[in-house]
């Protein structure tokens, strides 16, 4: 699979449809918080959400090298396949808003308190053996309330910024505009870049091609911390409302 490649245009269906995976997995989670026995369910399923984003946001950040040579796929597929890779680059949208939710106090629960975030769905959806305690270990008595909402309002914040992203896609349908997004994405995953470089890395990125240009300054209008932002309601017996006007 690692020589296999795919068209511009495979790769920008695949960034749509990873986005709206990840929008019904995390709509089934909150559904399914006021159920006590299913919590356990919920935080697998917030956890795929996650990995759906990351897989996005591994397409929008390859859009650009999709004409280039084969040896770019082998590294694609790699991270496609990374469920370690995909869970944290879910958080690179962070790079176009900081728009988050966080739960009070949960310095503790940051970023997981397993092994690492996919260890989440594994301990959520397994049956295993632990044999320290030697005892059986059932999902629904394997995890805590604390954990659960912790995980679940950690999507919120990526999966509203990815729709935004993906709008602005599907809005302008010019090369250079949806050429500059992708190499801004791309940039965030393949230099030491931090959050408060944004603004410096996007004015470098210009180069005086109208759409192209436009492109970034959608990017920073869209990042700017100046900006209030309270763009999504969460409620358990609603679901998610990603509002991206």
């Amino acid at each position: 699979m690692k020589n296999k490649t795919l068209t511009k245009e495979q790769v920008l269906s695949l960034f749509m449809a990873s986005i709206e995976n990840g929008f019904s997995l995390a709509t089934v989670a909150i559904d399914n918080i006021p159920k006590k026995n299913n919590m356990h369910i919920s935080l697998g399923l917030a956890e795929l959400a996650l990995e759906e984003l990351g897989k996005s946001y591994t397409c929008l950040s390859y859009y650009c090298l999709t004409e280039q040579k084969e040896e770019i796929w082998a590294d694609f597929w790699k991270d496609w396949k990374n469920h370690t890779v995909k869970a944290h680059r879910a958080f690179f949208y962070e790079f176009f808003s900081l728009f988050r939710i966080e739960i009070k106090d949960s310095g503790k629960l940051f970023p997981t308190i397993r092994e690492s975030i996919p260890v989440e769905k594994e301990v959520s959806f397994y049956v295993d053996f632990d044999f320290k305690k030697n005892e059986i270990v059932q999902p629904f008595k394997a995890i805590n309330t604390d954990e659960l909402f912790y995980r679940v309002s950690s999507v919120v914040g990526p999966l509203n910024v990815a729709f935004k992203v993906k709008k602005m896609i599907e809005e302008n349908k010019d090369e250079d505009y949806r050429m500059a997004v992708s190499n801004y994405a791309l940039q965030t995953i393949t230099s030491n870049m931090y959050q408060q470089d944004v603004e410096k890395v996007l004015r470098q990125m210009k180069n005086g091609i109208s759409e192209y240009d436009r492109a970034l300054n959608d990017i920073w209008n869209l990042f700017n911390p100046e900006k209030e932002t309270s763009d999504i309601c969460i409620n358990p017996t609603q679901g998610i409302n990603p509002i991206v006007d």
